[in-house]
């Protein structure tokens, strides 16, 4: 029996908004990253633009049922987007390079790209193996051998952080394909009209982890229990996010 773990970790930023709060995935391009002080991270969207942004690029309000939660207190700023500078920065440290940004009632959502990862949550190596969606075949023979008495499970992993006053609850849980899908259909980078706004003390950034565990090829993904949230952004050299 081939098993399937995949993690998905969500981090949540506050500023009123209004709006849809369903995700509405697909049609955009992978994130990018700005330039030196961050001004690039934001998208060029218009006043007039605004609620058509927001409506389309909403994340599920509240998040989704998850293996685990973590409040990341190391993470912080003035402004909302001094907190996405932070989140950017670090991830692209980590090699996160391809990002989906949200909207969120009172704040905003980045998820990761999905990426296989070992038992102790490291992400794979090299990189061609690390962001490959397909499950891990033994490449060298002695794996083969040992693949006939025992297969190892393959695991996969998404991050995700948002920024709110206010989680609102817990939502049904979601299948692995639509979390898959956060990273590519989200906003290219941070929105633009959420810049300025102010990062309160009744803000705090969730990071949420969501397991997924799929015994073979045919058989339907379940969101399970794995590692805790700590220990996979620490495995991920996303440590500084919990104060590592």
């Amino acid at each position: 029996m081939r098993r399937y773990d995949v993690v998905i970790v969500v981090a949540l930023a506050g500023s009123a908004l209004s709006g849809s709060s369903a995700c509405r995935i697909g049609g955009a391009s992978p994130v990018g990253y700005g330039g030196p002080g961050g001004n690039a991270l934001i998208s060029p969207t218009s006043t007039a633009s605004t609620s058509a942004h927001v409506g389309q690029f909403s994340f599920p309000a509240p998040p989704p049922k998850a293996s685990g939660t973590i409040i990341l207190t190391s993470v912080g700023g003035a402004t909302l987007d001094g907190v996405a500078g932070e989140l950017a920065k670090y991830l692209k440290r980590a090699k996160y390079e391809q990002l989906g940004w949200y909207y969120y009632p009172e704040g905003f959502v980045v998820a990761t790209r999905l990426e296989q990862i070992e038992a102790t949550g490291k992400p794979k190596q090299p990189a061609s193996k690390r962001w490959s969606p397909a499950f891990p075949e033994p490449d060298k023979w002695w794996e083969r051998v040992l693949a006939t008495i025992h297969i190892a499970p393959g695991r996969f992993r998404v991050f995700a952080f948002i920024v709110t006053k206010d989680l609102g609850g817990v939502s049904p849980p979601v299948e692995r394909e639509t979390a898959e899908a956060w990273s590519s259909g989200g906003l290219k980078m941070f929105p633009s009209d959420l810049k300025g706004k102010p990062f309160t003390a009744d803000h705090h950034v969730h990071g949420y982890a969501y397991v997924y565990e799929q015994a073979n090829a045919d058989e339907t993904p379940e969101l399970v229990d794995g590692l805790s949230v700590h220990d996979h952004l620490v495995a991920a050299g996303l440590g500084h996010f919990v104060g590592e």
